[in-house]
């Protein structure tokens, strides 16, 4: 049995490694069956009316290690014209944008309108918090990144909400310029 960041145990197959997703770490149906909360994951159109915007993205957890997952997407969403800022207290800089250490430092710097998070999802409570104090419109929860009280804070809120997704692979699924 292979077992994912303290997700629950994973089947292998005849030594082929199957990674683990959001049901198997939260008892989550997988994607395409219903979702206890209101989110807009699954609705296309308001997703790519979400990204056409070019909203001003904070990236919690952005990483200056290449190797990282939220790395090579800040890089992508940069070169895609998407302006960021990287939230993380202990890179100086990713890409070339100097890093702050929390969502109210990021938001000193100007609006944000788009708050995505590359934490781990006993983490991310905090940052839905922080990202209602600074008036973020969206939330963009990575893949992997599903926590129902989190989820739920920011839909009462009134945040757009991305669950379990990666707005890489739905900017270029999507097609937009």
């Amino acid at each position: 049995m292979a077992v994912g960041r303290g997700a629950a145990p994973v089947a292998a197959r005849a030594g082929v490694r199957r990674l683990p997703t959001c049901a198997d770490a939260t008892g989550l149906k997988p994607r395409g069956l219903a979702r206890p909360v209101p989110d807009i994951t699954r609705d296309d159109a308001r997703v790519k009316a979400l990204l056409a915007r070019k909203p001003r993205i904070a990236v919690v957890g952005a990483s200056d290690n290449p190797a990282r997952d939220s790395n090579r997407v800040f890089l992508y969403m940069q070169r895609h014209g998407y302006d960021q800022v990287p939230v993380n207290p202990v890179a100086p800089e990713v890409h070339g944008v100097r890093s702050v250490p929390d969502l109210a430092a990021a938001a000193k710097l100007g609006p944000v309108d788009l708050v995505d998070v590359f934490r781990a999802p006993d983490q991310v409570g905090p940052v839905v918090d922080a990202a209602v104090q600074v008036g973020a419109k969206a939330i963009w929860f990575q893949l992997g990144v599903v926590n129902l009280d989190a989820i739920r804070k920011a839909v009462d809120a009134g945040l757009d909400v991305v669950v379990d997704r990666c707005i890489k692979i739905e900017h270029a699924r999507l097609g937009i310029k």
